[in-house]
Parts: C-alpha cells; structure tokens; sequence
C-alpha cells in the first residue's frame, strides 16, 4: 500500500480520541474554558450515564460575537499567539491548545453553545457541525457567560461507547473528584454537580463558598473537619537559585537572575504527631499555580512518598501504624518560564526546568514542617527498644550460627624432619633390585591414612608422605634416575622423590 494523506474527517476523528477519553475529560476541559473566562460561579449538569447530556454553564466574560465563527474550530484559541506564550503561561490559563471544543464537537450526536458577554441585551445560540462550521445561530434569553450542552457523546464511536455505558457509575465518581480538587486549587470559585434523573442524590455535590473563602473552608466541606482538625496551614518560601535556566520554546534560553521571583509552597498539612487515623482515607491534592494535577505518577507521585515517609516520621511515637492515603493539600507556586504544562493530553502535569531542584525543595518544606527522618529504631516511654518487625526478624536471623561446613582434606606438611633420607631411598632401592615383594605385586604401592606403607604392607606410623603414586604393576627403575625433589625444610640434605614404578 502507498502513501496517501488521510482525509479531513478521519484525521479529526483521530485526533479527537486522543484529546477527549471519557466524560469525565470532556468535563474537566470546559470547567478550564470556564475558570479561563474568569468564572466564579459554575454549574455542570450530566445524565445517569454520563453520556446522554453533559452540560456545563459558567458565569464568565461569554465569546464575542466576532469569535462565533472559530469557536468549534480546531487549533483556534484565544489563549496563546504562539509557541513562546506556552513557556510563560503558568497558571494565567488552564487551556491553550483549542483542541477540547473541535473534539467534543466530532465525538457527539449534537453540540449547542450559547453565550453572552457584558453590553448585550439577549444571548445567542450556536448549533456547530462535525466540522466546526456554524450551522445555526439563534438569539435567545441567556445570562452572561456561556453555556455549552453535548448530546450523544461518544456517538461515532459504537465501542468506546458501550465501554463507557458499563463505567457510569466510575466516571461519575471521577468528575466529582475532579471539582473536589479545583474547589481546593481555587476555593473562592462556587462549583455544583447534579446528575439528571438520579434515583438519589448521592451523586450530587455543591461546593458554596462564602466571600473570599481559603482552602481551609474547602478542605472542611470535602474532607470534613474531623481532618481538618489534625492539619495547619503552612506558606513556606523558598529562594531561588541565582542562575536556572528557565523555559524558551523558540529562542535560545536565558539564566534568570536574583531579583526573579522565588518559589512558595502553600499546603494544608497534617501536625506533626497528629492522629494518623483521622487524616488517613482521604487523599492527596496538589496543583502547580492553582492548576490541579494528578499525584499517581512522576515527579508528583515522588512528592506524595516524601510526605508520607516525613509523616509518619513524625508520629513514630505510635508506634507501627502507619498512615493510609493521609490527606496532604499542597500548591506550588512558581516564578513564570520554569515548567512545561504542554506534557499530557489531560493537561493534569507539568515539567519542571529543574525537577532534582524542587524535589529537594519540598523535601526541604516537609522537614520544616516534621523534622528530619528519624531511625526506626527509637526509645519507648518504658525505656525499652521498639523496632519494627521487620527490623527484629533480621536480628533474630543475625543472632543464629551458621551451618558446620566440612573443609576438604588439605596435603599435609611434614612438622619433623624429612621422612625419607637419602642412604634410607638407597636402601630401599636395592631391596627391589634383589626382589619384588608380594605387596608391591599386588599394587600397594599406595599411601594412605597419611602415613607411607612399608615393603611388607604394614603401616609405618613415623613416616610421614612425601610424595606418592598409586600403580597397579610397580617396577622398580634404576636408583641413579632419582631427581632432587625439593630442598630440605630443616637443612641443606636434598630429600629425593621416589622413583616412579611403570
């Protein structure tokens, strides 16, 4: 098969699966274009099966009239110009690909979007077709602000659909986290969900704050104040570094300088030494400049382990316990140009110019907080050692002895004099001459137990081995073919090796 451009429709329908994965992400990506629109009071209504109607209405500055005509377009945002504003974008905006509404237009039966900015007197709606074209616009009784409604999401896509149908109740569950983690990244902004025709009510969830609330008041609407109770708040400032090199897509980078701005880290953390029970079974939360991202993977994820290893530090005194996804909200603020929010689809991580540098700042902030990491050997109130029993199993195992290994038999050293002297081999070497003895015969010609057999076959317990072959049929060689063996160990009498006997 050749190469050929993909059409316009499949090339949209790719992209689209990619940029929008469930309802819960269509969600989350026009609670962004809301909260970017300056939205502090926004509402999102969405079927039983999250798929039938997902709608989500803000309060926002609405889309100029001049604008209606790129809002379903793909690549088409109002919140870049280009490649170098990504650098510098921070938490100024949540969204800046123009992917999310080109995407959900593509994935739907049907996609309406209503608006109104300040100076109207009545709204328009907008009816926008599969290819970003606005096929009807209507004027209509509309606060100002937007309100965008999907029918029939995942329509096109028969199997992703059906999976979807089977997950209702986990993307439920997940859009509700997902408002749960921006009410705490920004706590003055009024969040509601309402699911249409629920049996109950359950699944509903309203985030009322009162004016100028902080994350203190989320965090007692979200995860009660049993939790919070056991936490404080901490603002930490760490200086930056005089020379980092900062974030430049484009240009070549440049060192900043000690008058940039320096990193903080704002957190609702637990008191050292707090009960580990009550701040247990919650979770963790953490944003870059107020954008909300997920703590089960990379740099985040380590974050998270640091925490709870100083946690439970801190309350060693309880002795093994240890605390099961402790509650920890934390946003790190950073100076403009030092990450790269343009990292997942989901938007929900960052890539930070210096990542071993904010690792070992906030590990720095969690030792400010609970000291450093203490042994897990520690004193008891009763003076006694506790220690985990990890720890105790390993003692035990030091304290056994290992098993008897047996040695192989090593040669041995004579510790006298030299066994055999030389007029004693010449001896010897003349009785074979005179006959064969009936041992040698019969090949005992072989020295064991340590001790060399004598010519009659009886042990010689004073004569120690020097050298020794085993034949089966010995003849004697002639006595004037010995070769010096090696030089005594207790003289200057060389010490013959017995001949041997083919």
């Amino acid at each position: 098969m050749s190469i050929a451009a993909l059409p316009s429709q499949t090339v949209r329908a790719i992209g689209s699966t990619q940029a929008l994965t469930d309802s819960a992400s269509v969600v989350k990506e026009l609670l962004d274009n809301a909260l970017d629109a300056h939205s502090t009071n926004i509402t999102i209504e969405i079927s039983t099966n999250a798929l039938d109607v997902i709608q989500v209405k803000d309060n926002g500055h609405g889309i100029a009239p001049t604008d209606y005509a790129l809002v379903g377009k793909r690549y088409c945002t109002s919140k870049i110009k280009d490649l170098d504003d990504l650098a510098k974008i921070g938490g100024a905006s949540l969204g800046f690909r123009g992917e999310a509404l080109a995407s959900a237009i593509e994935m739907s039966g049907g996609f309406v979007l209503s608006t109104r900015v300040a100076g109207e007197a009545t709204g328009v709606s907008l009816k926008v077709s599969h290819n970003g074209e606005v096929a009807n616009d209507s004027r209509v009784s509309q606060p100002v602000g937007t309100t965008v409604r999907i029918t029939d999401f995942l329509k096109s896509l028969p199997v992703r659909r059906q999976t979807a149908l089977k997950d209702a109740t986990k993307q439920l569950a997940k859009i509700k986290r997902t408002l749960q983690a921006y009410a705490l990244a920004r706590p003055s902004v009024r969040l509601g969900l309402k699911v249409l025709k629920a049996k109950n009510e359950k699944d509903n969830w309203t985030y009322a704050p009162k004016s100028e609330a902080s994350v203190s008041d989320a965090a007692i609407k979200i995860v009660s104040k049993k939790v919070t109770d056991q936490c404080q708040w901490v603002v930490w400032h760490a200086e930056r570094p005089s020379t980092r090199l900062a974030l430049n897509f484009g240009e070549d980078t440049e060192g900043h300088t000690d008058h940039d701005p320096d990193y903080n880290v704002e957190a609702m953390i637990p008191r050292p030494g707090c009960d580990l029970a009550a701040v247990s079974n919650t979770s963790q939360y953490i944003s870059v400049d107020s954008r909300p991202v997920s703590s089960s993977r990379g740099t985040f994820k380590q974050i998270v382990q640091l925490f709870k290893s100083y946690l439970q530090s801190s309350s060693a005194a309880n002795g093994d316990q240890k605390p099961t996804n402790p509650f920890l909200c934390m946003n790190v603020v950073c100076p403009p140009g030092t990450y790269d929010a343009n990292v997942e689809p989901a938007k929900d991580d960052v890539l930070f110019t210096d990542t071993p540098g904010i690792l070992k700042m906030v590990e720095d902030f969690f030792k400010s907080v609970y000291g450093g990491l203490k042994p897990k050997e520690m004193s008891a109130p009763n003076g006694k050692i506790q220690m985990s029993k990890s720890r105790a199993f390993d003692l035990l195992l030091a304290k056994r002895k290992p098993p008897a290994t047996i040695q192989p038999a090593l040669p041995r050293i004579p510790s006298e004099k030299p066994s055999v002297s030389i007029s004693e081999q010449r001896a010897v070497g003349d009785n074979l001459n005179a006959a064969e003895p009936e041992g040698m015969a019969q090949g005992h010609n072989t020295y064991t137990d340590e001790r060399r057999t004598d010519l009659s076959g009886n042990f010689d317990a004073d004569t120690e081995v020097i050298a020794s072959d085993t034949q089966s049929s010995p003849v004697h060689q002639p006595t004037d073919t010995r070769q010096p063996w090696r030089q005594s160990m207790y003289g200057n009498e060389d010490v013959y090796q017995l001949p041997d006997l083919d």
